[in-house]
């Protein structure tokens, strides 16, 4: 394989070679191809990043609007 990755790199990509490899790759491995893929781009995702945070926070009694530096104004009560 490492040979493989090698001609591919240089610019001398063999299909024979690349199609035999991507067949005798196992269901296994595209399992695992497929999931790490999707982590990626989650973790990469701005917005899923602030939502896992979110949860995050949640879990630890800590809340959003204080983790984003916003100040309470005081009630006082007068309607």
């Amino acid at each position: 394989m490492y040979g493989m990755m090698q001609d591919v790199i240089k610019g001398d990509a063999d299909a024979s070679k690349i199609m035999s490899f991507l067949q005798a790759s196992g269901g296994d491995f595209w399992k695992g191809a497929l999931v790490g893929a999707a982590a990626v781009l989650l973790l990469t995702n701005g917005a899923v990043k602030d939502a896992l945070a979110g949860v995050m926070g949640s879990m630890f009694g800590q809340q959003g609007a204080d983790e984003t530096g916003a100040e309470h104004a005081p009630e006082t009560g007068e309607a």
